[in-house]
């Protein structure tokens, strides 16, 4: 049975993601590699580990994730949907005053970042996209950066109606690039996330990213 597979466009380079088949074998091997990611442990996704802690063929792995790229692009893309789902129901709590709407979705990501594992996860996904398209950042841009900029730009747009395209946008890509880098200085092993200057540091991101998206100039 030959594999059929879609194409994601990362720019000059491509990865591919295999089309809806054998869903619940695809999604636990996604659900897995997740697990391995978001250990504490020193341990990267390899198709043996999955498929050791699914009681399964390496073979079996491959065959709905050709390659780890793949398979990395299956998993940022199952968080995406996560996330998606969740902001969704924040947005609809917080009603249709545009500011707070904005403010729920900065709370999101912020109670993100001070999750262990999404720290963990995100430390060890940053190195693996890094790989993936020899540094250059467009696995990085596509999977990670532009999901803020979806994310954003209309919530901007609902409070900032008169800013340019281009200035929402670019807004909205300062916010991801707060986020993510914030997430990443309070990743290390041995910080604690609930000291006092960590939670500063937490709230000063909170402050900046709604500064960034409601600065009138």
């Amino acid at each position: 049975m030959n594999k059929q597979e879609a194409e994601v466009d990362v720019g000059t380079t491509t990865m591919r993601k295999p089309q809806k088949r054998g869903e619940k074998r695809a999604a636990d091997i996604v659900a897995t590699a997740r697990q391995i990611l978001e250990s504490d442990q020193n341990e990267n996704i390899t198709f043996r580990a999955i498929a050791k802690k699914l009681g399964i063929y390496v073979r079996n792995v491959s065959y709905y994730y050709p390659n780890k790229s793949i398979l990395v692009g299956a998993i940022l893309e199952d968080i995406r949907k996560e996330y998606d789902a969740e902001v969704s129901v924040i947005l609809e709590q917080a009603g249709d005053n545009p500011v707070e709407r904005l403010r729920a979705s900065v709370e999101f990501y912020i109670a993100k970042i001070q999750i262990r594992e999404v720290q963990i996860l995100a430390r060890k996904m940053h190195a693996e996209l890094a790989m993936f398209d020899n540094y250059t950042g467009k696995y990085f841009s596509h999977y990670v950066a532009q999901p803020y900029v979806r994310r954003f730009v209309p919530l901007i747009s609902e409070c900032m109606p008169y800013l340019s395209k281009q200035e929402i946008e670019i807004r909205a890509n300062m916010i991801g690039g707060l986020f993510e880098g914030v997430g990443l200085i309070l990743s290390v092993p041995e910080d604690d996330i609930s000291s006092k200057q960590n939670r500063d540091i937490l709230d000063r991101c909170a402050h900046e990213a709604m500064r960034i998206a409601l600065s009138p100039t």
